[in-house]
C-alpha cells in the first residue's frame, strides 16, 4: 500500500515481504525513488542491499569475537571455559588439529559431566583427549531395520561423512588452525567457544541418515 501511494505502477519491484523478525520489505527502485521512501512517514529506515560472500573461515570476525566477545571471557584461549557443547551428528574424527589438546593448555575435570568414552575398535584406544570429553554412538535401531553396515558406517563414534566434525569445529573447534585445500591456503579457522569441550553422540550415518528411535535416545 506504501508503495503505491508513493510511486506509479510499473516503475518499482517488490521482491519479499518481512513480517517476523522486522516489519517491512525489500524492493527494486531507483536511488530517487529510495530517498523519496526514506523520507515517508512513517518509514523507519532505508537500507541499501548489499552483496555477501561464503566466508567461514571469517565467521568469528563477523560476529565480532575476537574483538568484543572473547576478551569478556579471558581472550580465544579461555572463552567456553567449563561448557560441553553436545552434537548429535555423524560422529568425530578426532584426530583433526581442532579437537587437539597437545597443543593447549591442560583440561580440568568437568563438574557433573556424566558422558562415557567408546573405545575405537581398530586402535583400541578412545576417542576422548581432554577437549573431546564424550563419544558415544548409538545405531540399535538401525541395526534392527537391517540399515546398519558396519564396515561403511563404522560401529564407533568415527565420524563418516565429515558433517559432525564440520559442526563440532564450526562450534567448539580450537582457535588458530590453519585451512589447507588441494595445496591452497585458506586461511586459519576458529570455533565459536575454542576453549569449550565436546560431547558427541552419534546418530547419523552416511548412507542412510538415522533412525528417530536412536536419535532420541539422547534427547530424553
Amino acid at each position: 500500500m506504501l508503495l503505491g501511494m508513493l510511486f506509479e505502477r510499473g516503475t518499482y519491484k517488490k521482491l519479499y515481504s518481512y513480517s517476523h523478525l522486522i516489519n517491512g520489505f525489500a524492493v527494486h527502485i531507483s536511488p530517487e525513488q529510495a530517498e523519496t521512501l526514506r523520507r515517508a512517514p512513517g518509514v523507519k529506515s532505508v537500507e541499501r542491499d548489499w552483496k555477501v560472500k561464503r566466508l567461514t573461515i571469517h565467521t568469528p570476525q563477523f560476529l565480532g569475537l575476537p574483538t568484543e566477545v572473547w576478551p569478556t571471557g579471558g581472550g580465544f584461549d579461555r572463552a567456553g571455559e567449563d561448557i560441553v557443547i553436545g552434537f548429535v551428528d555423524s560422529g568425530i574424527y578426532p584426530h583433526h588439529p581442532s579437537f587437539a589438546s597437545r597443543n593447549t593448555e591442560p583440561y580440568g575435570p568437568v563438574p557433573r559431566y556424566r558422558g562415557k568414552c567408546e573405545i575405537d575398535p581398530d586402535t583400541k584406544k578412545d576417542f576422548c583427549n581432554g577437549k573431546i570429553i564424550g563419544a558415544q554412538h548409538f545405531a540399535q535401531a538401525a541395526i534392527a531395520a537391517g540399515a546398519f553396515n558396519p564396515s561403511i558406517d563404522f560401529a564407533s563414534p568415527l565420524d563418516g561423512d565429515g558433517h559432525g566434525s564440520h559442526t563440532a569445529a564450526i562450534a567448539a573447534g580450537n582457535n588458530g588452525i590453519p585451512v589447507r585445500m588441494n595445496g591452497y591456503e585458506f586461511g586459519k579457522a576458529s570455533g565459536m567457544a575454542p576453549r569449550a569441550r565436546i560431547a558427541v553422540y552419534k546418530a547419523l550415518y552416511r548412507l542412510f541418515g538415522g533412525y528417530v528411535a536412536d536419535e532420541l535416545l539422547q534427547l530424553i
